[in-house]
């Protein structure tokens, strides 16, 4: 290794970290908020946004496909976590497809799944700054981003591959979501 890449390496390194930190540290002022779409329970019976979904507590908020590969992947993960965190809510939002699919869908799947929202329409992933398939995010109690996490660039059915199976990079919100803030 030539003489200078190491302190270089270390320098960056702890520039990123001190950077980090920061924006961590800053987050609860930064930090974005629920953005007000439009969404309806799988029962159909009113339309809910997320704050309302969200009942003041915190909220794992996932978006998701049935074409959706690595969606179908995490489903039972979160199914579990859903049943086992009683003060953490999990909203699975389902992006563009309609009531009678979904319900086959998790029908077929045979996970008791509660609190599944429907997008018809795709609007929440863009409000959020998501380009892709699963898509999950972590909001405080009052209703602010704290943690996003996005997995591969799966935006379309074709690019459900191998390639695209990379693990999920959780990025602190006021990172993820700097260009997309929907204050109250």
């Amino acid at each position: 290794m030539p003489p200078l890449r190491r302190p270089l390496a270390v320098a960056a390194a702890t520039g990123m970290l001190v950077w980090s930190a920061g924006m961590l540290f800053t987050g609860a002022r930064d930090a974005a908020t629920m953005p007000p779409t439009a969404l309806s329970t799988l029962e159909g019976d009113h339309p809910v946004d997320l704050r309302t979904a969200a009942a003041g507590r915190p909220v794992v908020v996932n978006l998701w496909a049935s074409w959706c590969g690595p969606c179908r992947q995490e489903m039972p993960t979160l199914a579990e976590a859903q049943r086992r965190e009683g003060t953490v809510g999990f909203l699975f939002v389902n992006q563009g497809e309609s009531e009678p699919a979904i319900r086959a869908y998790l029908a077929s799947l045979g996970l008791p799944l509660y609190e599944v929202l429907l997008d018809p329409g795709s609007q929440l992933g863009p409000a959020v700054g998501s380009r892709g398939l699963p898509t999950t995010l972590f909001y405080d109690g009052k209703g602010f981003a704290r943690l996003c996490a996005f997995r591969g660039a799966q935006s379309s059915r074709s690019r459900n591959t191998p390639a695209g199976l990379a693990s999920h990079a959780l990025i602190p919100a006021p990172i993820c979501m700097t260009r997309h803030r929907h204050d109250a």
